[in-house]
């Protein structure tokens, strides 16, 4: 599977802008996103999770969702919202938005089947909610397959412009290991459906779970796009259609995590997928194409991921997802809730910038390039006041964007010269999320000053201290003749020749060993083991910049990037 370039930033606590967007703007390349505002749906010392909503067109929307232990105690709940999610009420009949759709003739419906019988014939239900919203009436069909599999039908409704309607599932075939993920079709506005084509599979059974959940839209220009799950801690997968869902390419990966996505083409064609595990996902694509996907990270805690995607008004979002215990992970709210989390989608074609087909940036949650055209802190990474862009008066300590002959695209260079604020160079600093156990970066970069022995570029991270504990942290301090790095509290050294060419490193860090590792990128050897070291005053993070507090020096950063978990 080929990996697809991909840009990313992460949803951040809020900071000053120096332009005008509003408090909590994200800046994307070729767009922005502007929160809006949140409300709570529901709340309850239970578990709640598995969010499926669907929005008609008069801004009523229904939603599905679980309460209680996931296949332990688990139940399910319908919601209902008149207004467009500013209030919720409880569903009188037996509807909701888990695969449902307008009929023609303006009839509010769903379709359902969940069969983990394997046969080549299933039954499938049609609910249709009565004008008045008070009840439901309900037929049902046999629908044939070519082979005999379960058979579930998992969320959205699609209808094409050719009037056809699409619906996604999974099932498992007989004597197979895995699931696979499918397409069943209606030509007749929902009355009957017949299978369509299978999106994918895993006869080698290489995948986790096997291709499962799975979400499709169809462009401006017809073509259809597919995104599946694989596995729960696994990437998403996307594939296309020419033919109308008939057949598909093969997949291409454009994120680390696919569980349960949700997908909308929003009124000015930018594409909008949500999807996640752990944390919560909304990956943009500004160009409409599915070819360049930018993301951010709309929630940082618990919770199962499943989420939906609705839009409201043109290019306004409403994120429906759940902040609970799911899993056993790390929450320690005494209330799980639902909530719903509105966002401005604003497309910008002027500020598009050229982009790169870097193959490190589908690796990585955040990641860093100045190939991009953007500076650290339109990357919502932060840094400290007194350290000025180059051009700006009273320091010599910079940093800018710059073109060099030893790399195709731009590094962002980083001067420091002197012992005292505003020329004592700082770290740039990105958050990592509380629960955060594991880290692993990547990054290149070269030294500028061969003269300078100390070290002239540092990485450190720190994980947040589980319940009473301390904060731990690593740090590892660059320099043209050694390594440098803190274990246990103790400076450590080994020899390496930096000099003054670029290298590339890969950084792996696990909070329950209490360990971390440096490679050389592509090597399984590493460079050094140590532990990390206890400290309360080390505050929870992933920063960047120079290799001591009172240094001189300068570094070239040809990228950056994160994962944490």
């Amino acid at each position: 599977m080929k990996a697809i370039s991909l840009t990313a930033c992460t949803v951040f606590a809020a900071a000053a802008f120096a332009a005008a967007p509003p408090a909590g703007t994200r800046l994307f390349n070729g767009g922005r996103v502007e929160p809006v505002g949140m409300s709570l749906i529901e709340t309850s010392p239970e578990h709640l999770n598995f969010c499926f909503a669907h929005r008609f067109p008069d801004g009523t929307i229904y939603l599905n969702h679980s309460s209680g232990i996931h296949t332990v105690t688990e139940r399910a709940c319908r919601d209902w919202s008149p207004d467009d999610g500013k209030t919720w009420r409880k569903t009188v009949p037996e509807f909701g938005g888990f695969n449902a759709y307008l009929s023609k003739d303006g009839r509010k419906c769903n379709i359902s089947c969940w069969d983990d019988k394997v046969s080549d014939r299933h039954t499938v239900k049609r609910v249709i909610l009565a004008p008045d919203g008070q009840s439901v009436t309900a037929e049902s069909f046999e629908l044939a397959l070519p082979f005999r599999s379960t058979f579930r039908l998992h969320r959205d409704v699609l209808r094409l412009r050719d009037g056809r309607l699409l619906l996604t599932g999974y099932g498992r075939k007989e004597n197979a290991p895995k699931f696979f993920s499918f397409v069943i079709e209606s030509k007749d506005d929902g009355k009957s459906w017949s299978y369509l084509s299978t999106i994918l599979e895993d006869p080698a059974a290489r995948m986790p779970e096997g291709p499962n959940e799975c979400a499709v839209v169809e462009l401006s220009g017809g073509e259809l796009l597919a995104y599946v799950r694989v596995g729960g801690v696994s990437p998403l997968l996307q594939l296309r259609s020419g033919d109308g869902g008939r057949s598909w390419s093969a997949p291409v990966e454009i994120a680390p995590f696919s569980v349960a996505p949700s997908a909308k083409v929003l009124a000015d064609g930018t594409l909008a997928v949500i999807t996640g595990r752990p944390k919560l996902y909304l990956l943009l694509d500004f160009t409409g194409t599915g070819r360049s996907y930018q993301r951010c990270t709309l929630y940082g805690g618990s919770g199962s991921s499943y989420a939906s995607i609705l839009e409201t008004e043109p290019n306004r979002l409403l994120v429906i997802y759940d902040e609970s215990d799911f899993g056993s992970w790390r929450n320690p709210a005494l209330f799980s809730r639902i909530v719903a989390m509105t966002l401005d989608v604003v497309r910008d074609d002027a500020s598009r910038r050229p982009e790169t087909d870097d193959p490190e940036a589908a690796k990585y949650e955040l990641y860093y390039s100045p190939a991009s055209g953007l500076l650290p802190e339109d990357r919502r990474t932060f840094l400290p006041a007194s350290y000025r862009p180059h051009g700006q008066t009273g320091s010599e300590a910079y940093y800018e964007i710059s073109r060099i002959a030893e790399r195709p695209h731009p590094v962002l260079r980083l001067v420091h010269r002197g012992m005292d604020a505003p020329q004592k160079f700082a770290h740039f600093h990105a958050p990592l999320p509380p629960d955060a156990g594991t880290l692993s970066a990547g990054f290149e970069f070269r030294l500028g000053d061969a003269a300078e022995k100390r070290p002239q570029f540092a990485i450190r991270f720190c994980f947040e201290g589980e319940r009473e504990l301390p904060n731990r942290y690593g740090w590892i301090g660059f320099g043209t003749e050694k390594l440098v790095y803190r274990s246990a509290g103790k400076l450590e050294a080994v020899p390496f020749a930096a000099g003054t060419s670029f290298h590339a490193f890969t950084l792996e860090a696990d909070r329950a060993s209490g360990t971390y590792r440096l490679f050389r990128k592509g090597e399984k050897q590493p460079l050094f083991t140590a532990e990390l070291t206890a400290d309360r005053a080390v505050s929870p993070g992933f920063t960047w910049g120079d290799g001591s507090g009172d240094v001189f020096g300068a570094a070239d950063l040809s990228y950056l990037g994160f994962n944490s978990r």
